[in-house]
């Protein structure tokens, strides 16, 4: 077989492999990606390991399988490699063969920890170690790799310190044992060992590298060799800078080049482009630009060569960097906008993590689209072009709404985000799209008024805009002082645009907020005399990419109205350190008025951080629940506390109040059970769902959740109930969470909110940022639904005539009562 037709025929199975693998939102960009798949050994084996699976059985088939899916992780296909690390899983456990189980566990675990499905990661490799130990005969080998895998779980999770007791373990199982041939396990493992030592350590984790190298001199393979060379390197560049660090990392690289660019067949291009580029990247942090531009070509050749997007992503951005060092601004455009199309060849493929389980968006992607950004706002306010400014414009806005596109994908862990991206669309007359955008040395403003984008800066430091909007929104969570903050942030995002406005006849503010912004209820920014909402109606947006912009349908809207004023089974559901943190909240501390109490995201994990040690149970799911005292007295006395504090007595009239506006199914406490609500959805048609029950959003998707009268609701099971509506061309067109909040001080927590709606295919979603008054809130709700129920006025317009309604209130207009609650999606 020819060299060109053996190509042909290992992409093509690879193509027919991904499209299988893949979820059909994810299929042509795979096909993409697979096409562009550099030709490498391990496609090569990747092509043969799919051949011997076909008539392989029995044992056989598992280590294929295992092999295969170690293949698919490292080229980063990490939901293939899923798949067969379950199967190699399960056909084990049908063999009973303890050593190819625990294999399997393992592997499964860490891409788990790689698709940031932490959880399962942690409970799948503590339960993999734990076996290993048990195994008979006892194999050191399988318990040193688990104790290193899930060593480097609990890295990424921060937990340095048992992180370190598992690579010391493993060191001393592979060391102790008779396994002192596995010198690139041991290489890795001194790695590791240096990665989680404290950066005052530094003396130690060189010492480490320096033992890592010493196996790496033992690793008969040039190739492995080069490759853990490289990683030794990188983990040196996490270290303080300095002759000593500088000089130990120029001399890692510079072995590993010459390893790489005098490998015998086959030859890797990647390699060579990953030696170039990190000698690169060195040069560049000692501000050798020109060097650095010379290795940086090399490496975007190498790599560019085998149409390796992944590095060549990264590359371009280093580019980018260097021309926007040297002034050179629009070949850093360029290099910028050259990544960014790598990005979207590979963007449906992307992992979610890395390697040490940091968001590939917060590492790789956020700088890339802000600093592109960044070069477009400078670019647009030195042209004089009107026409050229608007397109530099435009393709700042197209690039921060990536951005967003991007974090949300993060946030979810959900590919299938990209596939809810539509064009920007040209809104209403009277609608102005505000972006507040921060960088470290300003704050950008763009707007989009009447077509027209407008670009302004304030010249205040990003961490001083970051201190002081986190400030003014705890400020207004705990109805502190708010008007010399509010008046200072107005007038850095407001002010500016004010007469623009006029002009337009503007009425309704959309915000596509960044960070900080999006705890901070915009309606409550203060200009010296008054509230924002008293002038405008205002939106919060995760982006316009993915906002559907139909209008409400006029006429009757059936509602399902689901209320719990007092809680019932549910609370055995609930997470175990917000139980403990219920449980130590007396009565007395909190205000009976207010719907809630204040959450950090910490308090909405499942498994409860403190019971995680080894010295306690290994069975991770005593923890999830609520750790309730072995005291049936005791027992009894902490659920009745609970059950007090999450008491909503005003829901009962909330609901009242509603139904008067709002025709349809009301389900009040033990007729709000998971199932009937279920059931309501499924067979009727509602297009408005409001919910008046305890809903808590954080930092993590998969924490968050509503309390039905009987069991909690997931985002994922409300996904389920609710995104059929969509497909049958009858979506949800509003959902109200009259007593939901998101966890404070977390910047992430609102993109919860934002996700109810996204997906569950409803068009908008009304929430709160905190826990909200309790008579407030029923007058708030109220007026919305009755001016709702009015002709040809939007949700947005109806929003703020009820919080103006409180504002005219003496006893309400304090922005606590009426501004946590925001509106996201469609405001029409």
């Amino acid at each position: 077989m020819s060299n060109t037709i053996k190509t042909y025929a290992q992409r093509l199975v690879l193509v027919l492999l991904l499209v299988f693998f893949n979820l059909v939102c994810q299929a042509e960009a795979a096909i993409h990606k697979a096409s562009a798949t550099p030709e490498t050994p391990e496609v090569a084996q990747l092509f043969h390991l799919t051949n011997q699976l076909e008539s392989a059985t029995g044992i056989q088939e598992i280590k294929l399988l295992l092999s295969r899916g170690e293949i698919f992780r490292t080229l980063g296909f990490y939901e293939k490699a899923e798949v067969d690390f379950k199967d190699a899983l399960s056909k084990s456990q049908i063999l009973k063969h303890p050593r190819l189980e625990i294999i399997s566990m393992q592997c499964l675990g860490y891409i788990h920890f790689l698709g940031q499905d932490i959880k399962s990661a942690e409970t799948m490799l503590r339960s993999a170690l734990e076996k290993s130990e048990n195994l008979q005969p006892f194999s050191s080998d399988i318990a040193a790799s688990c104790a290193s895998r899930l060593g480097n779980v609990l890295a990424g999770r921060n937990n340095m310190a048992e992180a370190l007791n598992l690579y010391k373990r493993a060191l001393t199982l592979i060391e102790e044992t008779g396994l002192n041939q596995d010198h690139a396990h041991k290489a890795a493992i001194h790695r590791n060992i240096a990665h989680v030592l404290p950066p005052s350590d530094n003396a130690a984790a060189f010492e480490h590298l320096s033992q890592a190298i010493v196996s790496v001199d033992e690793i008969k393979s040039p190739r492995e060799q080069a490759k853990i060379l490289l990683e030794i390197a990188t983990e040196a560049g996490f270290r303080e800078p300095g002759t000593t660090g500088d000089a130990f990392r120029y001399h890692t690289l510079k072995r590993a080049q010459s390893l790489a660019e005098n490998l015998d067949s086959p030859q890797d291009p990647r390699l060579v482009s990953l030696a170039h580029g990190s000698m690169g990247e060195l040069y560049e942090s000692r501000n050798r630009i020109e060097d650095a531009l010379i290795l940086t070509e090399r490496a975007v050749t190498s790599a560019g060569a085998i149409q390796d997007h992944d590095l060549l992503m990264q590359w371009e951005w280093q580019m980018g960097r260097l021309f926007k060092s040297k002034g050179e601004r629009n070949q850093a455009i360029a290099a910028f906008q050259r990544a960014l199309f790598h990005v979207d060849a590979i963007r449906q493929d992307m992992a979610i993590a890395n390697e040490e389980g940091c968001s590939s968006f917060r590492t790789t992607l956020f700088p890339i689209y802000t600093g592109l950004a960044d070069l477009l706002l400078e670019a647009s306010g030195h042209e004089k072009d009107s026409f050229v400014q608007q397109q530099l414009l435009r393709e700042a806005q197209q690039a921060v709404e990536k951005s967003k596109q991007s974090e949300l994908r993060d946030y979810f862990r959900d590919p299938c985000i990209d596939a809810m991206a539509q064009e920007i669309t040209t809104l209403s007359s009277g609608t102005a799209v505000i972006y507040p955008v921060i960088f470290p040395d300003r704050l950008e403003i763009l707007a989009d008024i009447g077509g027209t984008l407008y670009r302004k800066t304030a010249l205040v430091r990003g961490e001083i805009v970051e201190d002081t909007v986190s400030q003014l929104s705890l400020n207004l969570r705990n109805n502190l002082f708010y008007e010399q903050l509010g008046k200072e942030v107005y007038g850095w995002l407001i002010a500016p645009l004010k007469s623009l406005l006029e002009e337009n006849r503007v009425d309704t503010l959309v915000f596509v907020p960044d960070g900080v912004f999006r705890m901070l209820p915009m309606a409550a920014l203060w200009d010296g005399t008054g509230f924002l909402a008293q002038h405008y109606a205002v939106v919060t947006e995760p982006g316009l990419m993915l906002l559907d912009p139909k209008p409400l349908p006029r006429g009757q809207m059936r509602g399902l109205m689901a209320g719990m004023s007092e809680p019932g089974p549910v609370i055995m559901e609930l997470p175990g350190i917000l139980w403990q943190t219920l449980c130590q909240t007396t009565l007395d501390s909190r205000d009976r008025g207010v719907r809630g109490f204040s959450v950090k995201s910490a308090q909405l994990k499942r498994d409860n951080a403190e019971l995680e040690t080894p010295s306690s149970s290994t069975d991770s799911s005593s923890s999830q629940f609520s750790q309730i005292s072995d005291s049936s007295q005791t027992a009894e006395a902490e659920a009745q506390h609970v059950k007090e504090l999450l008491r909503l007595p005003g829901v009962a009239g909330e609901m009242e109040n509603i139904s008067a506006n709002l025709k349809g199914q009301l389900l009040m406490n033990d007729e709000f059970l998971l199932n009937r609500f279920a059931s309501e959805l499924e067979h009727k048609d509602y297009g408005v769902i409001h919910i008046a029950s305890h809903g808590f959003f954080g930092g993590n998707p998969d924490e968050n959740f509503i309390m039905t009268y009987d069991k909690i609701l997931s985002m994922n099971l409300l996904e389920e109930f609710i995104r059929p509506r969509e497909f049958a061309q009858k979506p949800v067109e509003l959902i109200t969470l009259s007593a939901c909040q998101t966890a404070e001080g977390d910047d992430r927590s609102p993109l919860g909110l934002s996700g109810v709606a996204l997906k569950s295919g409803a068009r908008s979603v009304l929430g709160s940022l905190w826990p909200v008054s309790d008579i407030a809130t029923q007058k708030l709700l109220s007026t919305f639904y009755e001016r709702l129920a009015k002709e040809e006025i939007t949700k947005a317009k109806a929003l703020q005539e009820a919080q103006i309604a409180l504002i005219n209130q003496k006893q309400y207009n304090a922005p606590f009562y009426w501004a946590a609650f925001i509106l996201l999606g469609n405001w029409l």
